[in-house]
């Protein structure tokens, strides 16, 4: 017997709740209807307070400012409103709430932009030709990059790359021995620095600077090798534009190499000035890929 109070209770309560006016939005437009058959369209938008008519709820009765209930409304022309307009907090005046905290924290994300470029420079040999007898001038020799710089809102972005290069060539026009070839490795990595001097939509250009410690700068002629230390130094300017693939960039860089031997394997060498300095250029492309931290 319980039960079936509570049960009575819960479906009274419903219900009620059920009939309860609610406010909603009728479009201009709407067909309001009267039990006598007389039609009325509006002409406006109009907001009202509505109750079903019954439990099918496919017509609803529409309260007139008088508290009437002579028009009705099928249900496929009311708009509820009631959830959207509900624009003031729902703040209990009699709770004391505490002051807000003077230190707040809040979750930032780093934007990180990686980039992974493929080079292909043309290599001057020219520093070369006295030490190793050659008589080459330049040559053509890809180079690889990583790139990830963090994207600020400072003038510059600040962030490292990682270079490797291999270039490779014959100690002479005459020379077929490829014991004779000569084949530089270099492996750099240092700061990088970005200005971006235009955006629009899909596009942006930048302007590339970095100084990079190379910890490998080698040369190997058949059995003898020649080590070097050496600074680099790049300056390029890069397009980036997004597409439906991703962000894709085209530039050209200028390289300046120092160097200075530091090791060598050879009985004998021909004379090495006290410092080497040589430079590359070439065009790249490359892919960017951007992360949050």
């Amino acid at each position: 017997m319980k039960y079936f109070l509570l049960a009575i209770l819960f479906v009274t309560s419903v219900y009620a709740e059920d009939k309860k006016p609610r406010k909603v939005y009728l479009k201009p437009g709407v067909i309001l209807l009267k039990k006598s058959g007389e039609r009325y369209q509006t002409t406006k938008g109009i907001y009202t307070f509505v109750t079903p008519v019954d439990e099918t709820k496919k017509l609803f009765n529409v309260i007139s400012k008088k508290g009437l209930t002579d028009w009705h409304v099928e249900a496929e022309s009311i708009s509820e409103i009631e959830d959207e307009i509900r624009i003031l907090p729902n703040i209990d005046a009699n709770v004391t709430y505490p002051a807000p905290l003077n230190h707040q924290s809040e979750n930032k994300f780093a934007l990180i932009d990686t980039n992974f470029n493929m080079h292909l420079e043309n290599f001057s040999v020219n520093a070369f030709n006295s030490i190793y007898q050659t008589s080459s001038t330049s040559v053509l020799s890809p180079r690889y990059e990583l790139r990830t710089l963090y994207i600020s809102d400072m003038p510059v972005n600040i962030g490292i790359g990682l270079n490797y290069q291999t270039v490779t060539y014959k100690s002479g026009e005459e020379a077929v021995d490829d014991a004779n070839d000569l084949t530089f490795t270099i492996l750099s990595f240092g700061p990088q620095l970005e200005r971006v001097v235009y955006t629009e939509d899909i596009l942006s250009i930048s302007i590339i600077g970095g100084a990079e410690f190379a910890p490998i700068y080698q040369v190997v002629q058949g059995e003898f090798k020649e080590k070097y230390n050496a600074m680099l130094f790049d300056i390029g300017i890069e397009g980036s534009w997004n597409t439906s693939y991703g962000k894709w960039s085209l530039g050209t860089h200028f390289r300046h190499h120092d160097l200075t031997l530091s090791e060598t394997n050879r009985a004998s060498v021909n004379p090495i000035p006290e410092s080497i300095t040589t430079n590359s250029i070439g065009v790249m492309a490359g892919y960017k890929y951007e992360w949050n931290l």
